[in-house]
């Protein structure tokens, strides 16, 4: 073979190679791009998941406190008139013990 003819079997090599190269590569990114995209997808899953949790607990949560809330402020405030009204009685009972005396 000559010069020429190698000249010509090496560039038609080449020119595969880069070819098979090029394919290869493009597979490759594409099956990047579809893992990125099922990730991402996974992760929106996720964080919808997330927020509608989040507003679960917000909706359960947020009643609940406030009633707590006023069951402790009310029991809070009877417990203050019952303290108030057995230091009323008690004084009674004193100032009522002393005049007898």
């Amino acid at each position: 073979m000559t010069i020429e003819a190698w000249n010509i079997v090496l560039s038609a090599v080449i020119l595969v190679l880069l070819t098979g190269g090029g394919l290869w590569l493009k597979y490759v990114v594409d099956q990047q791009l579809k893992s990125k995209d099922t990730a991402i997808q996974a992760l929106e899953s996720v964080i919808k998941i997330k927020d509608a949790h989040v507003a679960s607990l917000q909706g359960d949560t947020a009643p609940a406190i406030v009633k707590a809330y006023a069951d402790m402020r009310r029991h809070a405030n009877d417990a203050t008139e019952e303290a108030l009204r057995c230091q009323r009685s008690s004084r009674t009972s004193v100032q009522n013990t002393n005049v007898r005396h």
